[in-house]
């Protein structure tokens, strides 16, 4: 799995978020094809490994079918748009709402797990910040879920809870002049790390990025970090320096040579509930980074007998995730209509809401959920 791990880093504030692109899969998750008329064919499939799961239950407006050894349905429907739910034992329930391709190929996750994790670092300097951060994926929830911290007398001690499904860490220790990283760091079964930091290849030399922020009506504590896109994923570096005008990074030389650099900006309301982010995915060589002009809003929801979203002409994709117990369902409206979009849930028992509204850059026709972990510059979520 492709990680994105973003750490926010000043005096008071020591929070990472998380996110990702998705695994390389048989086909990629979203809808495509003609229009849809009288049937729709529907792969289903396991988002880790692009296997596919026999015996899923595919549910459309009432016909129901189970998918085959190949992970494969079709029903017959109307045109569209239609709404469209999967469910298979072992993993999170999808509805996508909004279907009007006869197309669809619905990638399953497994339910997250709450963790609580632990690591000790040693041997590094008494100027170093370490972050450390586990990844999940970037339309799903982005829980506060990682630790940043300075390391006083060179000895670094860590603690985070997360919700992940993934068992191993990126690590990322920043001194006064130079990065050093560690990936997919293993943990024991108690959830615990230990490092030497002498033995932490030295990544990159530090240099100093050039950012304007946009502002951001309404929200407050924005915070802006550089981070690396590698082979192995996107790692955001704790800044030493956390001020809008000039942050340090990684210079992309020796260990970092041919990656990309990324810088990820977050802002919230003021009770923490609602969180907007915003990227620059390919940082230029001058260090002038480039971010959208503007924050998206924090989503407008109103839970009654459903989930009210007032729908931003600027969001093409909203995310609603549902907990009730050690069940999940995620709901995804596909290039919302009208002025509000009402997504039926039965609330009852329901432990938790999670509202994302993401800018996918999307086209008209089909809907490439895969590009969109990949080339969204613009996610808001609000937490009920």
């Amino acid at each position: 799995m492709r990680s994105l791990l973003f750490s926010c880093s000043s005096a008071s504030l020591a929070l990472a978020l998380a996110a990702c692109s998705t695994t390389a899969a048989s086909s990629a998750s979203g809808i495509g094809g003609a229009m849809l008329t009288t049937s729709l064919s529907v792969h289903v499939e396991g988002e880790r490994d692009g296997a596919p799961i026999a015996g899923a239950s595919v549910d459309v407006g009432g016909a129901v079918a189970a998918t085959d050894a190949h992970g494969d349905a079709t029903l017959t429907t109307t045109s569209g748009p239609v709404t469209l739910r999967v469910s298979a034992a072992g993993f999170v329930t999808e509805r996508w709402i909004g279907v009007d391709r006869d197309h669809a190929t619905v990638s399953l996750v497994t339910p997250l797990a709450a963790r609580t994790l632990t690591g000790t670092i040693t041997g590094g300097h008494a100027d170093s910040v370490v972050s450390v951060a586990t990844a999940i994926t970037m339309l799903r929830t982005s829980s506060p879920l990682a630790s940043t911290s300075s390391c006083a007398g060179g000895a670094c001690d860590v603690t985070l809870t997360v919700e992940t499904r993934a068992p191993a860490l990126d690590v990322v220790l920043v001194e006064a002049s130079a990065a050093r990283l560690a990936e997919g760091v293993a943990l024991d079964g108690a959830g615990h790390f230990a490092l030497d930091a002498a033995a932490i290849e030295e990544s990159a030399r530090l240099v100093t990025l050039d950012v304007t922020l946009p502002s951001a009506p309404g929200l407050e504590a924005v915070v802006g970090v550089p981070g690396v896109a590698s082979a192995s994923g996107v790692v955001l570096f704790p800044a030493l320096t956390p001020v809008a005008a000039s942050l340090s990074a990684p210079a992309l030389e020796g260990a970092l040579a041919g990656d990309r650099l990324w810088y990820v900006a977050r802002a919230a309301n003021a009770d923490g509930s609602g969180v907007s982010m915003i990227f620059d995915r390919q940082v230029g060589a001058d260090g002038a980074v480039q971010l959208p002009s503007a924050f998206l809003a924090i989503p407008s929801v109103t839970p009654t007998a459903s989930i009210g979203i007032a729908v931003d002409p600027e969001v093409d994709l909203y995310v609603v995730e549902v907990y009730s117990g050690d069940t999940a369902e995620r709901v995804l409206v596909l290039r919302p209509r009208g002025a509000r979009v009402d997504v039926p849930v039965e609330l009852t028992g329901v432990s938790r809401v999670v509202v994302r509204a993401v800018d996918t850059l999307a086209q008209p026709g089909a809907i490439d959920l895969d590009a969109a972990e990949a080339s969204a510059t613009r996610i808001a979520t609000v937490e009920l």
